[in-house]
């Protein structure tokens, strides 16, 4: 299987590691992103199914 990398996202890790930027530091930081942007999504699908649900009941 031949994989494709994103060559924005290479160039972002090549300018990290050239400023001296700790790997685990970045996977630390893409893990924060990743929690927070799902339970920003979870908390707008709720936020949308609980709208819904009222105009059904209008």
């Amino acid at each position: 299987m031949e994989r494709k990398l994103d060559k924005e996202w290479v160039n972002l890790m090549i300018q990290a590691k050239q400023m001296g930027i700790p790997i685990e530091e970045i996977r630390r930081f893409l893990r924060q992103r990743s929690v927070a942007e799902v339970s920003q999504l979870e908390n707008n699908n709720e936020a949308s199914f609980a709208s819904a649900t009222d105009t059904l009941k209008h």
